[in-house]
């Protein structure tokens, strides 16, 4: 009887898997972003509100041999973007049209197991992550895949196949709980009062 309860509980302890986890939301973090359709490389420092709907890329922008530096700062609930050219100075407010990026585990999103990034074989030399997919709704009609750390549920990676064509794929860095300086969610100097 003793052998029947304790392989019950294997069983179920097995049978459990990843769960899908909480991302903070709000942090701070290094990314590289590429856009794999239009061959456009992105490396910035992004501070993400996922309460508030904004985020600000501090970036340099790779292009045809080309490289831009650019401040960002996204109000989704505002509609609207402030991008200053950090080489000109020069401020553009435009409509924002596109949809907030949620950095999280979509509901539904299916475990695809965990995995160390770098090494389990030496303490401190690696980390957790959880392997997930999910395909997306009509509305965005894609196929996303992602690695978050298990400790902490902070994005690692996130590959998006927009549309079934466009590619995405960003990698995070050096990621911080908390906003550091609320005043970054307010338009840039450059951008004078609008």
């Amino acid at each position: 009887m003793n052998v029947l309860f304790v392989l019950s509980l294997v069983a179920v302890a097995f049978g459990q898997g990843p769960q899908r986890c909480e991302t903070p939301k709000q942090w701070e973090g290094e990314i590289t972003m590429h856009d794999h359709t239009d061959g456009i490389e992105t490396r910035a420092k992004l501070t993400y509100d996922g309460v508030g709907e904004r985020t600000r890329w501090v970036d340099r922008v790779f292009l045809n041999g080309k490289t831009e530096f650019y401040d960002t700062l996204r109000l989704h609930r505002e509609n609207v973007e402030y991008v200053v050219d950090l080489r000109t100075k020069k401020c553009e407010r435009r409509p924002l049209t596109e949809r907030f990026r949620v950095f999280e585990i979509p509901l539904g999103a299916k475990s695809m197991g965990e995995a160390y990034v770098g090494s389990s074989a030496l303490l401190g030399s690696g980390v957790l992550v959880g392997l997930w997919e999910a395909t997306l709704s009509d509305r965005d009609n894609g196929l996303w895949t992602g690695q978050w750390a298990v400790d902490g549920c902070v994005p690692v990676w996130d590959h998006l196949w927009h549309n079934r064509v466009n590619y995405t794929s960003i990698h995070f860095y050096d990621i911080t709980l908390g906003i550091s300086d609320p005043n970054v969610f307010l338009p840039p100097a450059e951008c004078g009062r609008h």
